[in-house]
């Protein structure tokens, strides 16, 4: 904790072949080095499952010729507060070129599937059973979006409330 990633990078350089190639560190300095996907970047097509535990690509979704909104959430309230809101942006435009991938983080299949109904998240559920989505992503809280352009570019994150439904408005306003 005392020492930068650059250092550690710098002291993982500096030391022999035999200590960079154990297992546990190459394992730590790749995941290290590791790119999150940030806006302007190309989404990471991550595999998630379906309510029929039937393995879902992310591309099944991106870069058809629509706007995705990742949606994380998990069972905090507040990720329930953002439901209003996607259900208000979602109505508006998926018929327009907008799609919504709710992707549920800390509930089991039933509880996720229950809350998918009962809050009307209308939009594909895929779950993220591995976790490998929301650390490809670097999610460190609940609830989270990622905006992906029709291209597979993301184009904004962690937008919720008022703010994520300028961003989609200003979108489909300038097309």
């Amino acid at each position: 904790e005392m020492l930068t990633r650059d250092q550690i990078i710098e002291l993982y350089n500096m030391a022999s072949e035999s200590f960079r190639n154990r297992p546990q560190l190459k394992t730590f300095i790749t995941e290290l080095t590791r790119v999150v996907p940030d806006v302007g970047m190309t989404y990471a097509n991550v595999e998630l499952y379906d309510k029929d535990d039937k393995p879902v690509p992310l591309s099944e979704y991106v870069g058809k010729n629509k706007y995705v909104l990742l949606d994380f959430w998990g069972s905090e309230k507040s990720s329930f507060d953002e439901v209003p809101t996607l259900i208000k942006i979602y109505n508006k435009y998926k018929g327009k070129g907008f799609e919504i991938v709710g992707i549920p983080q800390d509930l089991d299949k039933k509880e996720w599937m229950e809350s998918a109904t009962t809050y009307r998240m209308n939009w594909p559920q895929l779950a993220d059973t591995t976790t490998f989505a929301i650390d490809r992503y670097g999610i460190e809280k609940l609830p989270y979006t990622i905006l992906i352009d029709q291209n597979g570019t993301i184009v904004a994150k962690d937008l919720s409330g008022t703010c994520l439904e300028s961003k989609i408005d200003e979108i489909f306003d300038a097309k």
